[in-house]
C-alpha cells in the first residue's frame, strides 16, 4: 500500500541501470533478467500513461482512455520489456486483502467515489449540442476538468488481455496481496528485478532488485523503435546495510508515525530507541504484513482439488477475495464480503449495481455451494455519498437450481431471438433488457429513461452513462457468474449438474469486458438500440408515444426481425392477450 512520501526519501540510495535493445547475434550471450511485476500497481501505471495522452480538449468523455487502449498498451509495454532482453517471469495480482486492510480498503473505496463525484460536478456537460453549435456555427467543445475517474473495470480488462495473450502463462491472481508473492524468494531471486509503484516493498527485505515504475525512461530513436530503458534500482539488503538496521519493520514504524522524519532520522531511533510495549505491539503488526505468508497453499490443501485451484488462479480478484472470505469464515469468523467496484455513473442516482443483484446473488449462492458456507454476503456499495452494508442473502440448494434454470432461460430465449446480431451486439442488448425488465419490476421512473428518444443526433448526457453504467452492472455480474459456475463445477464436478453446465455453456459466448465495454460509460450505443429502447420504455411517456428521428421504431424493429409495439397492439386486439408488462420478451418476435 505503500508509506507515504517514502519514494523520494529513497532516491538516494537508487543505483542507475540500464537495458539495451539486443541484437540476434549477442541475444542469448548473457542469461535475461528476470521480471516480477505487481498486477495492479501495473494497471494502474497503464492507465495513467493512456490518460497522458489524451487530449483534455477533446471533451470529458474523450478524455478517457477506453478499454481496448488500455490492454494495447498494457501488452505493448510488455513487449517493450521482452526487447530489451528482460524475460517475464510472473505477474501477480491481489486475489485477497487481509482483515488489518479493511479501513485502507474503505478509504480507497471512499477516494474513487469522491473522484468520481467530482469529475461528475466539474463536468456537468459532457458533449456540446450539435444543433446548437449547428445554429452558432461554434466548433467549441466542454473541455474536461478535474482528474479521471479510474476505470470500474481496470484490473479486470488487463488481467483479460494479460491472460489472453502470449504471457497469460506467467498470470496469477493469488488468495493474498501480491506484494507477498512477489517478494518471496520462492519467485524472485538476487538476478531478477520487481517493478511496481508501492515505496514499502524495501520494507519486505526481497533479494531482487526494485524498480519502480514512474522510474523507467523508454529510450527511442527517430524512427520510434525502442533503443534502451534506463532506470534506477534499489536493493533493499544494500539499503539495510547504508543506513545500519538490521530490522526494517522496526524503521518503517517510525516512517509510519511521522511522515516528515526523513530516512537517516528513522534509523537511528530503531537502532537506539527502547520501545513499549504497545509500540513493540505495532512493530510486530507491521512484521506479520510483510511476511511471506502460507496461507494459499494451506488454503489448496485442505478444501480444493487442483481443477479449482487453477479456477481460482483466474478469477476476477473481487470474486476471489469473496471465495477466500468463504474458505476461511470457520476458522477466522470473517463475515463473507463482496466489494462493489464504484462505476462510472451519475452519482446524483441510486447505484448502478442495483439491476443485476439477482445475478450475482445466484453468483453468491454457488461459491457456497461449492465451499459449504451458508451465511449472507455483505455487498459493499454506494449509497448516495458513501459506501454501506447491504446483506444479500445466499440462496440454498433448491433456491440456486431454480435460478439456474431461470437464467438460462432467459439468455437462451434472447440469444435465439437476436440471429442477426454478432454476439457484442448481442450482449449489450441483453444487459438492456435485463435493465429493463428490473426497471419494470420495481416500478421505477420509466419516464426519465424517454429522453433518450428523442433524437439520434444530440448530446450524450449524465442520465445516457448512468443506463450504460446499469447494463456494464449487468456485464460485470454475468462474467462473474460464469467464473462461479466453473469453480462450482470444478469442485463439485459435472456429474448431476446439468444446470450449471448448461448455462455456463451459454455463458461462455458473452466477450471479453474490453470487447463488450468500450469505454466507460459507453457500453449502450445509443443509435443501436434506440429503436429498442422505444419499443421497452414508449408506452410509459404520460401515455403516448415518442417519434424517432429519421428511420421510424416499425421500420427499424422489421429490419431487425422485431414486431413493432403498435403491430403489437393489434395483434393483442385480434387475440384479446394481456401479456404481463413484466415479460420483456413480448416484444421479441419469435422465429418462423
Amino acid at each position: 500500500m505503500g508509506i507515504r512520501g517514502l519514494k523520494g526519501k529513497l532516491e538516494p540510495y537508487k543505483t542507475p541501470v540500464q537495458w539495451t535493445r539486443s541484437s540476434p547475434s549477442n541475444a542469448n550471450e548473457d542469461a535475461p533478467t528476470g521480471v516480477v511485476i505487481d498486477g495492479p500497481a501495473f494497471a494502474h501505471w497503464i492507465f495513467n500513461q493512456c490518460c497522458a495522452q489524451k487530449d483534455q480538449s477533446e471533451g470529458p468523455l474523450k478524455a478517457l482512455p477506453s478499454y481496448p487502449e488500455i490492454s494495447r498498451q498494457a501488452l505493448a509495454w510488455l513487449r517493450d520489456l521482452r526487447s530489451v532482453g528482460l524475460h517475464i517471469k510472473h505477474v501477480f495480482f491481489d486475489g485477497a486483502l487481509p482483515e488489518s486492510k479493511l479501513k485502507i480498503r474503505y478509504e480507497r473505496l471512499q477516494q474513487s467515489l469522491d473522484r468520481l463525484r467530482s469529475f461528475r460536478l466539474n463536468n456537468p456537460v459532457l458533449e456540446a449540442d450539435p444543433w446548437a453549435q449547428r445554429r452558432s456555427f461554434s466548433t467549441a467543445r466542454p473541455k474536461s476538468k478535474g482528474q479521471a475517474p479510474t476505470p470500474s473495470f481496470l484490473v479486470s480488462v488487463v488481467l483479460d488481455c494479460l491472460f489472453g495473450s502470449e504471457f497469460g502463462d506467467r498470470v496469477r491472481v493469488v488468495l493474498c496481496e501480491a506484494d507477498l508473492m512477489c517478494t518471496s524468494p520462492d519467485y524472485c531471486t538476487e538476478n531478477d528485478i520487481i517493478l511496481t509503484g508501492d515505496s514499502d516493498f524495501v520494507v519486505h527485505n526481497p533479494r531482487g532488485r526494485i524498480v519502480f515504475f514512474e522510474d523507467m525512461d523508454f529510450v527511442r530513436n527517430a524512427k520510434n523503435d525502442l533503443v534502451m530503458i534506463r532506470s534506477s534500482c534499489l536493493q533493499s539488503l544494500d539499503f539495510a546495510k547504508r543506513i545500519g538496521v538490521s530490522d526494517l519493520s522496526k524503521w518503517a514504524y517510525f516512517m509510519t508515525i511521522d511522515s516528515r522524519t526523513n530516512v537517516k532520522h528513522a534509523a537511528d531511533q530503531a537502532k537506539s530507541d527502547v520501545l513499549s510495549a504497545a509500540q513493540e505491539k505495532e512493530v510486530e503488526k507491521i512484521r506479520a504484513t510483510y511476511e511471506s505468508s502460507e496461507l494459499e497453499a494451506t488454503l489448496a490443501s485442505e478444501h480444493l482439488n487442483q481443477q479449482a485451484i487453477q479456477v481460482l488462479q483466474r478469477m476476477d480478484p473481487r470474486l476471489s477475495e469473496t471465495v477466500y472470505c468463504a474458505l476461511t469464515s470457520s476458522s477466522t469468523g470473517e463475515e463473507t464480503r463482496f466489494y462493489q467496484v464504484p462505476l462510472f455513473e451519475d452519482t446524483k442516482r441510486a447505484s448502478s449495481w442495483q439491476p443485476s443483484q439477482d445475478v450475482r446473488q445466484l453468483a453468491f449462492g454457488l461459491i457456497g455451494l461449492a465451499t459449504g458456507c451458508n451465511s449472507d454476503i455483505q455487498e459493499v456499495e454506494r449509497k448516495g455519498d458513501r459506501f454501506n452494508v447491504v446483506h444479500v442473502q445466499v440462496p440454498g440448494v433448491h433456491e440456486v437450481e431454480k435460478g439456474l434454470r431461470a437464467q438460462e432461460q432467459r439468455l437462451q430465449e434472447s440469444i435465439n431471438r437476436l440471429p442477426s446480431y454478432d454476439p457484442i451486439s448481442r450482449w449489450r442488448i441483453m444487459a438492456l433488457l435485463h435493465v429493463y425488465q428490473w426497471d419494470v419490476e420495481i416500478s421505477s421512473n420509466l419516464h426519465g429513461k424517454c429522453h433518450i428518444l428523442k433524437t439520434k443526433d444530440r448530446a450524450i448526457t449524465w442520465f445516457d452513462v448512468h443506463l450504460s453504467a446499469q447494463t456494464e452492472g449487468v456485464l460485470y455480474s454475468y462474467r462473474i457468474l460464469r467464473q462461479a459456475l466453473e469453480f462450482f463445477l470444478a469442485c463439485e464436478g459435472k456429474e448431476g449438474h446439468g444446470d450449471a453446465s448448461r448455462l455456463l455453456t451459454t455463458l461462455q459466448s458473452l466477450p471479453h469486458l474490453d470487447e463488450v465495454i468500450p469505454a466507460p460509460g459507453a457500453s449502450l450505443d445509443i443509435g443501436e438500440c434506440q429503436w429498442l429502447l422505444k419499443e421497452l420504455y414508449g408506452d410509459y411517456i404520460n401515455g403516448r408515444e415518442v417519434s424517432l428521428e429519421g428511420e421510424s421504431a416499425k421500420e427499424a424493429a422489421a429490419s431487425k426481425g422485431y414486431a413493432s409495439q403498435s403491430d403489437r397492439k393489434k395483434q393483442k386486439s385480434k387475440t384479446n392477450a394481456s401479456p404481463s408488462a413484466k415479460n420483456f420478451y413480448a416484444i421479441l418476435q419469435d422465429e418462423d
